[in-house]
């Protein structure tokens, strides 16, 4: 029973992670379908030994803390490459001073 629940809470997880980030690049990918296949296993798997369940728990939250980890950097990454293209370069500051053709000092 519990690596059914695990199972379901793990390919929830990692398709909600897919969804929100949208991964593109191919290490992103890879690693969420690790995730899918650990959780298409686990649902297959028969309930063991308490202990082999606990290490498979282990591994589950092991990779879905990695892609959650992944996919949040892709984003970080993708953001920065993109204001990068979008920024505006300001004009460098000169050192001219003002035009002072009508100034007269107060006296």
């Amino acid at each position: 029973m519990l690596n059914l629940i695990s199972g379901i809470l793990l390919l929830c997880a990692v398709s909600g992670l897919a969804w929100w980030y949208r991964p593109k690049e191919r290490d992103s990918l890879l690693i969420c379908g690790i995730g899918l296949f650990m959780g298409f296993l686990s649902l297959l798997m028969s309930d063991g030994l308490f202990s082999l369940q606990i290490i498979e728990q282990g591994m589950q939250v092991l990779v879905l803390g990695m892609c959650f980890c992944q996919l949040r950097r892709e984003k970080r990454q993708r953001k920065g490459r993109v204001a990068v293209r979008r920024k505006i370069v300001k004009p460098a500051a000169t050192t001219e001073k003002p035009k002072t053709e009508n100034f007269r000092p107060c006296a």
